[in-house]
């Protein structure tokens, strides 16, 4: 009868073990659910400020000129030709 009662006591405590916690796995899913819409209304609203800022920008500077250096359109056909010998004498300088 002792054995019974303390099997049946080990089932209803681990029984309402599992319950708490899958209260607390909802909990933390309905917060993360949440949390998730909040952070795309954030990003919305970043997207938002940042296409008002270019807009007012565009409206109130000249346009931008050309890149320097690596973002720079070359016409190459303005260049000096060189050959690889002068290419070599130049690299050795």
């Amino acid at each position: 009868m002792i054995q019974e009662c303390i099997h049946e006591f080990s089932y209803e405590s681990v029984d309402w073990l599992f319950q708490l916690l899958k209260l607390y796995a909802e909990d933390i899913a309905l917060a993360l659910t949440c949390n998730k819409q909040r952070y795309q209304l954030a990003l919305d609203n970043l997207e938002s400020i940042s296409d008002e800022l270019h807009e007012q920008r565009r409206l109130v500077l000249p346009p931008r000129t050309p890149g320097v250096g690596a973002e720079a359109v070359d016409d190459l056909s303005n260049w000096p030709s060189v050959s690889i010998g002068e290419f070599a004498i130049f690299c050795l300088l």
